[in-house]
Parts: C-alpha cells; structure tokens; sequence
C-alpha cells in the first residue's frame, strides 16, 4: 500500500524503470526488424517523420525520466495518509507507465519487418496493435496504481483554536507566506514538454505556438507560485502570486470561527483556486490549513504554514469585536 513516502518514491522508480526498461527492451529485441531511420509520426495512415532508432530511444528516456523526476516530487508535499490522494497518484504514475509503454509498443509495431521507413504505413492490423497498446496499457497500470493504493484514511486532523487574549485597543497582526512547489514543478514540466513538441514538430507555426504557450504557462506559475495571509483588525486578506495580485479580502464581521486543519488538494478539488459547494479553497500544498467558517455556512481555507497562530489570532479578534 501507498501509505509511506518511501513506498510512494519506490513505486515511482519501479514506473520509471518499466518505462525506460520496456523501450530498450523493445529497440534491443527488435533492433534488426526496424528500419533505421524509423518512421515516428504519421499523418493520417502515411508516416510523415522519422528519427534513428538510437535518437527516438533517447528523446523518449529525456521525456520518461523528467516525467519521473516531477512525479517523485509530489510524495514529499502531498498527504499520503488520506486514500484519495494516494489513489491519484498511483493511478496516475500507472497511467503515465501504460502511455509509454503503449507509445512505445505501438510506434515499434507499425515499424516492424518495413523495408523503410516511409513504407511503415498503419494498416488494420497496426492501427489495431496501436490502439490496444494506446488504450489498454494505460488503462491497466491506472488500475494496478489504483489498487495499490487501497487502505484506510488517516483519521483528519480538525484542531478548534482557543482565542488569543488581546488588550483592549492593542494593535496586533499577523502574516505568513506559503510558496507552491508543485506550481514550480508544473512550469518546469510543461515548458519542457514544449521545447520537446517544437524540436520534434516541423512547422512554420511550432515557434510562436511554442512561445505563446511558454508565456501563458510561466504566467499561470506568476498567480500560483505562493500567497501571503495578513490577519489583523480588518480581518483576512490574501495576496496571490509574484505581485500580490489578484487580492482576496475576508472581513472579520464576515468570519464566525477560525480553526487549523490538515487538508489534502484531494479533499478540495485540486490544487489553485478552488470553489467547490460547502468551501472556497486556496490550495498550493497538501497539509496544515487556516479554515475560516463565515457567516451564511461557506467555509474558506487556505494552505499556509503557521495556521493554528493564525487562527488563534482570527479568534482573539472576533472575541474582542464581540465584547466591544
């Protein structure tokens, strides 16, 4: 079961070993069967691309093992004590180990036993080898993480927070800042993904494409890469991103209670800005949460480090405006 950190790292390297091991395998085995170059794309049933077996092979271990280095970094951040989150990522990994395997499986079997590469046409047989590859190994390993991930959640951790005591008139504030690592790590992946689609694509187009997507992923990590949370006799404020903006402003009469909690992205919906039913959440980490209950039954929480003094002080503030 995905219930430690090591076994999560290890189920990884084992996804990343069967999907860097099943592509060498493959060109080792079927090295003398596939034409050199080999065909790697096809527009429509023709193929329209090639690359040496040897170049197609690295590109592939490139792309496999920064996928790899990306996944093994959720375990250190993400809850693996709750069943959902531990579900996600397996059945991810095993996804993302059946669409390399499949890619791999599917491209050397329209390759197989062609005199030449532009003669390795996709006829019946290989459209259908490629669509079981396509969509049978991804599916599989998706139900093999998913099992693996079986077990009970750990019990949630909700901590009610006694109000701070705060002098009648005293001015008191407090502020912390939570950076996102999965935001970084998204950026990193995505451009690479990218730089990698504009090399292998040949088109008049593929540049500004590929700079217009860099611009718009390095600006979605500009919103999310962090927040900072400002508490004081105001009430609530966030400020999202590298500029602080956009702002979220929660006033203290808008505020019943504040508590501490450990939250999952898996239990708000995702990671970012999220607006689910019962709560609004701002989630750039799994872990210890600031939750503020507000007037007409919502709830607001934000992931940030330093939440139960945060709470505390929401506490002391709301008594205080109480009693006055």
């Amino acid at each position: 079961m995905l219930t430690e950190r090591p076994r999560a790292l290890a189920f990884t390297a084992v996804c990343a070993a069967l999907a860097v091991g099943g592509l060498w395998t493959v060109l080792g085995l079927l090295g003398d069967r596939l034409p050199d170059p080999m065909a790697v794309h096809w527009g429509g049933s023709a193929p329209d691309r090639s690359q040496a077996p040897s170049v197609f092979g690295a590109q592939l271990t490139g792309l496999y093992l920064l996928g790899a280095l990306f996944a093994a970094s959720i375990p250190w951040r993400a809850d693996l004590g709750r069943r959902a989150v531990r579900r996600s990522l397996g059945a991810g990994l095993g996804l993302w180990t059946g669409v390399a395997i499949g890619a791999t499986g599917g491209i050397a079997a329209a390759n197989l036993d062609a005199a030449s590469w532009e003669l390795a046409v996709l006829d019946g047989g290989d459209a259908a080898i490629m669509a079981a590859f396509a969509i049978g190994a991804p599916l599989l390993g998706a139900l093999v993480g998913f099992a693996l991930a079986a077990g009970p959640d750990r019990a949630s951790r909700s901590v009610a927070i006694p109000a701070a005591e705060l002098p009648a008139g005293a001015k008191v504030a407090w502020s912390g800042r939570q950076g996102s690592p999965v935001s970084y790590g998204f950026a990193i992946a995505a451009s690479a993904l990218l730089l990698y689609a504009a090399l292998i694509v040949e088109s008049d187009a593929s540049v500004p494409l590929t700079a217009f997507g860099l611009v718009a992923v390095w600006a979605v990590y500009a919103l999310f890469n962090g927040v900072a949370v400002t508490v004081g006799a105001r009430g609530v404020q966030l400020r999202l991103g590298l500029f602080g903006w956009p702002r979220v402003r929660i006033a203290l009469e808008d505020i019943v209670s504040a508590r501490a909690e450990d939250l999952s992205p898996a239990d708000v919906g995702g990671w970012g800005y999220r607006v689910g039913p019962a709560r609004t959440a701002v989630m750039l980490r799994g872990g210890e949460c600031l939750v503020l209950a507000r007037t007409g039954g919502r709830e607001f929480a934000v992931s940030v480090d330093g939440a139960a003094e945060a709470a505390a002080l929401v506490n002391g503030l709301l008594k205080r405006a109480e009693a006055a």
